[in-house]
């Protein structure tokens, strides 16, 4: 295993960072989210349940703190425990 760091190039320079692996692209057709460069998440505009799973897919993952996600997804840190709750239920 390599202890090089991870790879944090962002190919759209547009894309607001989220901690040191993540950049969100949202504009009036969905969101694209980049994990350590590579497009991993996508949703279409109105698409709530799908925005939401993207938040919590990066929290499961420890992508960014919660915090850090909360306030790229323009919520708070209690959101994102709630969300993941109703996803699991």
């Amino acid at each position: 295993m390599s202890a090089e760091p991870f790879f944090t190039f962002n190919p759209v320079p547009d894309a607001t960072p989220i901690g040191q692996a993540v950049g969100l692209l949202e504009d009036e057709h969905g969101g694209q989210v980049f994990l350590h460069g590579l497009l991993a998440y996508v949703w279409d505009t109105g698409d709530a349940a799908a925005r939401r799973a993207t938040a919590v897919g990066l929290w499961r993952i420890k992508a960014a703190t919660a915090s850090q996600i909360a306030a790229a997804f323009g919520a708070g840190e209690g959101t994102i425990w709630r969300w993941h709750r109703a996803l699991e239920s």
